[in-house]
């Protein structure tokens, strides 16, 4: 039998479905899909804690990783392209994404340099920065910057203590020859975090795959109210 059931089966939170086929077959609870989902990162994208629960206890690994390497507890904080939660997640499903996150760390979820800064945990990311200086600017599995983290999810004081500590705005990533952090303080229109990137060097006119540059973004996120953005990246020479 393939995983395609029981994914559908946890997509479709059908609790009863679920327990019949890992009852009848077993060897599912470690199987995933072509994507490398895990039963374990389907809870957690449909957001049932009771399945997460369930495939722990019956053994998938906490931290076990899909094909482009994320965890549960990375795809509790990243989402996924495939399953889009504002499209597909269902109504009764928990609204908090940090809830799952939190819920995955209390289970023993491991957390990177970027996942601490994504969750704004500055204790954390200090302690693995102490034991691991060059993970600053060493991507994750995904191809992403602990920058990155920072930017997308608007911890300016966190984007600045790491380009203190020597985080690089332009080192190369996923779909971003010059780096995302920029163009992400961009798209979220925030002058202070694009004001300390460019101070550090970052480029005005990286772009990302299909997303432009940071004017480009900035404009198209924030068409009525991108002026002090956009006059300070022309500034700097964007285009």
């Amino acid at each position: 039998l393939g995983f395609v059931p029981l994914r559908e089966a946890i997509k479709a939170r059908d609790r009863g479905a679920v327990d019949a086929l890992l009852s009848r077959h077993p060897d599912l609870a470690r199987a995933a899909d072509a994507l490398g989902n895990t039963g374990l990162h389907w809870a957690v994208l449909t957001r049932q804690l009771d399945l997460i629960d369930r495939f722990i206890d019956l053994g998938v690994a906490i931290d076990a990783p899909r094909a482009d390497g994320q965890t549960p507890l990375m795809v509790s904080v990243n989402g996924d392209y495939w399953y889009r939660w504002a499209r597909d997640l269902s109504s009764k499903a928990i609204r908090d994404p940090a809830v799952i996150t939190g819920y995955l760390l209390a289970r023993g979820g491991s957390v990177t340099l970027g996942m601490a800064a994504a969750m704004g945990d500055v204790e954390r990311m200090e302690k693995i920065l102490a034991a691991d200086p060059a993970a600053i600017n060493r991507p994750d599995a995904q191809d992403a910057s602990v920058l990155y983290y920072a930017a997308r999810s608007g911890r300016a004081p966190i984007v600045q203590m790491l380009l203190e500590c020597g985080a690089d705005p332009n080192r190369p990533e996923h779909a971003a020859p010059r780096g995302r952090a920029l163009h992400e303080a961009a798209s979220k229109n925030e002058v202070e975090m694009v004001r300390a990137l460019l101070d550090a060097g970052a480029d005005p006119n990286g772009e990302v795959d299909s997303s432009g540059n940071a004017r480009y973004i900035n404009q198209l996120m924030h068409p009525d109210r991108c002026e002090a953005v956009q006059q300070l990246l022309q500034a700097r020479g964007a285009y």
